[in-house]
């Protein structure tokens, strides 16, 4: 399986209509328990533990990209999300610039090796200029989950 492949339409949002950070997390979170990535039962804990991984220091990477990430213990799979704000959020990012691409990444305590290398993968896609171009342009999920897999390849 390709990294890829752990997106599906119904877990990346071509248009999140999100606020703040907190209701991005929350809007990502609904999708994963919509498209039962993850167990509703989760969210709670899942949220809180975004909010202190926020408070460590912000994942906004800089150009525009946000990459949320925490472990739960007992979690059997790793869920990730996708989303697009088209006007911007604040996540305090490094260069100070509003965040438009969110990766938001849950996982289990026991995967590091799996999740680092997942982390890996998608902060080379946010460092790639065509791919923020192109999947911020992206006018349906299913685009952007073909952006994933031609330029998350490359």
């Amino acid at each position: 399986m390709t990294f890829a492949e752990l997106f599906t339409e119904q877990t990346v949002l071509h248009d999140l209509k999100a606020t703040t950070s907190d209701e991005c997390f929350q809007e990502i979170l609904n999708a994963l328990v919509d498209s039962n990535r993850l167990a509703k039962k989760e969210v709670p804990r899942a949220l809180e533990a975004l909010r202190r991984r926020e408070k460590l220091g912000s994942t906004g990477i800089g150009n525009g990209v946000a990459i949320p990430h925490v472990k739960l213990e007992g979690l059997q799979e790793m869920a990730v999300g996708l989303g697009i704000h088209r006007g911007g959020l604040d996540f305090r990012a490094i260069d100070g610039e509003r965040v438009r691409i969110v990766f938001l990444v849950v996982r289990s305590a026991e995967d590091a090796g799996e999740h680092l290398r997942l982390l890996q993968w998608i902060s080379r896609l946010g460092r790639n200029d065509d791919f923020r171009r192109f999947v911020a342009a992206a006018k349906s999920p299913a685009e952007m989950i073909g952006l994933l897999k031609e330029l998350g390849s490359a």
